[in-house]
């Protein structure tokens, strides 16, 4: 649409927001989302926070910050891009079909 809706784009913020409160609550005490190992929930988490900035930057939210930094930290998230891409590209191939 040529124009935005002023009502889904607060909602949207608002939601967003609360889940930056609910990660950064279990960031408090903790390194990654479900304790001190890196998890599928931090595989799951990452694509999310790949495109969250450009939406809501999270620039002023700490715990996030640290968490996004880490998340880029070469071995996980280097090995999260290594395995996935041979799945995406056989789901790239079969919706061409």
């Amino acid at each position: 649409p040529s124009e935005r809706d002023p009502t889904g784009c607060d909602e949207a913020r608002r939601l967003i927001n609360i889940h930056y409160d609910i990660i950064e609550q279990r960031l408090q005490h903790q390194t990654w989302l479900c304790g001190e190992s890196f998890t599928l929930a931090s595989c799951a988490a990452i694509p999310s926070m790949l495109y969250a900035p450009a939406v809501m930057p999270f620039a002023d939210r700490d715990p996030l910050v640290r968490y996004w930094q880490q998340a880029l930290d070469p071995p996980p998230y280097k090995r999260v891009n290594t395995e996935a891409v041979p799945f995406w590209q056989k789901v790239s191939e079969a919706i061409q079909l």
